[in-house]
């Protein structure tokens, strides 16, 4: 989780240190993707080294797991496009929010497999 919290930390770093800075720099929404990301990416990893899930729960939670990566990508790409083209082709206030959703969404499935009852948060 904290690698995922990079980019938003050297953002608000910048954004504390440089003058003129504009209130909406530290908040980009190709770091939420970013963040919702590598979430989603330490999900898959550990689901495959806890034994606390049962094989048919592990399955479910792997495919809704690819399934948010495959959103968040695409959430990425529209991003990149957003950067690039501006607002002509999409909103960019709604891809921050669409990408902040996905991303709390991401922190929440975080949290509900670490602190899963079995889980073994000793070993981490």
């Amino acid at each position: 989780m904290l690698f995922g919290s990079i980019p938003f930390a050297i953002r608000l770093f910048l954004w504390v240190v440089l003058q003129d800075t504009p209130d909406y720099y530290f908040y980009n929404e190709v770091d939420i993707v970013t963040f919702g990301l590598v979430l989603l990416m330490g999900n898959l990893a550990e689901l495959d080294e806890q034994p606390a899930f049962t094989r048919p729960l592990k399955v479910g939670l792997r495919g809704l797991l690819i399934f948010a990566l495959v959103i968040q990508s695409g959430c990425l790409g529209i991003s990149y496009c957003v950067e690039l083209f501006g607002e002509k082709v999409f909103q960019k206030s709604s891809i921050k929010l669409v990408s902040t959703i996905f991303s709390a969404t991401s922190l929440i499935m975080s949290l509900g497999i670490y602190y899963h009852p079995g889980f073994d948060n000793d070993e981490n």
